[in-house]
């Protein structure tokens, strides 16, 4: 399930390690200090999509999905145990659903007769106006997969123009990719180029970068 997904999965883990201020805070509750290590070497190595040291000092522990896995009440279980015995400590988890479907997760999770503390956020239920209120284009990306209006558009418009040509390059490729998780973001972009005219961004659809 993971690899046929592996570029939105790719893409959503760098941008939740360049700790996107307003997304965390909205997502974790707090912002997020530092990165840590995801990876759980073993008999078969693990990594986890996102965890991170809070402000205050506890684990966050995130996994993204976009598309329905009936085994990830169990990975998060083992996530949950592994990340204890490295880092001394439980996490707080979570679960980001960014595909297009209504999420099919729901909180706490249940496995078997355990039953785990587990937060699940629908990436369209936060607050995209407060994303875009932020001055680091990764939130205003993140923006790109709640809902949409035409603040997002004006805002991502202005956002390329300012940015070097490496950087916009590096941010149209990631949103190339994103777009292709919602299936009205084409035709939002057309119509906005069609009333604004000219706008600094260039998507490649048919092949992910």
């Amino acid at each position: 399930m993971k690899n046929e997904h592996f570029p939105y999965d790719r893409v959503m883990r760098e941008l939740l390690q360049l700790i996107p201020l307003r997304f965390c805070q909205r997502l974790l509750g707090q912002p997020i200090v530092k990165v840590l290590d995801p990876t759980f070497p073993g008999v078969s190595e693990r990594q986890a999509d996102f965890l991170g040291l809070a402000l205050d000092g506890r684990i966050d522990h995130v996994e993204i999905q976009t598309t329905y896995d009936p085994h990830l009440p169990i990975r998060m279980v083992d996530y949950y145990i592994a990340i204890y015995f490295r880092y001394k400590q439980y996490p707080r988890q979570y679960i980001l659903w960014i595909g297009e479907a209504p999420c099919p997760y729901s909180s706490p999770l249940t496995v078997g007769r355990l039953v785990l503390p587990c937060d699940v956020w629908d990436i369209r239920q936060l607050d995209c106006e407060h994303l875009l209120e932020s001055d680091d284009i990764h939130d205003v990306l993140l923006a790109g997969l709640c809902r949409r209006d035409e603040r997002f558009w004006k805002k991502l418009a202005h956002m390329l123009r300012m940015l070097p040509p490496g950087q916009r390059r590096d941010v149209e490729a990631k949103l190339s990719i994103l777009a292709k998780l919602r299936e009205d973001f084409i035709i939002e972009l057309k119509a906005f180029q069609k009333r604004e005219g000219d706008m600094p961004i260039v998507l490649d659809l048919e092949n992910d970068p």
